[in-house]
């Protein structure tokens, strides 16, 4: 068994799925306790403060992603960025629609309906991350 883990974990896919985790769990710690400082406190309404929480921790998820998890060097920085903001804005559509539908079709407390829609989201944007905004091109062509 030990093997086998140790031979998935010789995959970039699979180092990066961890990496993107990791800078995933980071940031939805900034976005829930954003969430909750919005709504709760500040008494922004549950879709706009989920909104503002999303960008912000967007934002520097696209800082630690780029840098960390997938090593862009790619010359064409503008490009990525927009690719990455558009993978994740199609993400916040996606965190919205399931979190007000959590909320008030099945009754699910905020931050729990919040939990179900990053777990969620997630897949969505760890493949359009990697597979679109921080795409490597093949070796020998330009990015």
């Amino acid at each position: 068994m030990a093997q086998k883990i140790a031979v998935l974990l010789r995959r970039p896919i699979v180092r990066q799925f961890i990496k993107f985790g990791i800078v995933g769990m980071l940031n939805t710690g900034i976005d829930i306790a954003l969430l909750s400082a919005f709504h709760y406190l500040l008494h922004i309404p549950e879709i706009l403060a989920n909104t503002l929480s999303f960008s912000i921790a967007v934002t520097n998820s696209y800082l630690m992603n780029r840098r960390w998890t997938f090593s862009s060097d790619n010359k064409n920085w503008r490009a990525e960025t927009v690719k990455f903001f558009i993978v994740n804005i199609i993400g916040l559509v996606l965190s919205d629609a399931l979190l007000w539908m959590f909320v008030h079709r099945f009754g699910l407390q905020l931050l729990l309906a919040k939990a179900a829609a990053v777990v969620i989201v997630l897949f969505w944007n760890f493949a359009g991350i990697r597979f679109w905004a921080f795409r490597r091109p093949p070796q020998g062509l330009p990015g």
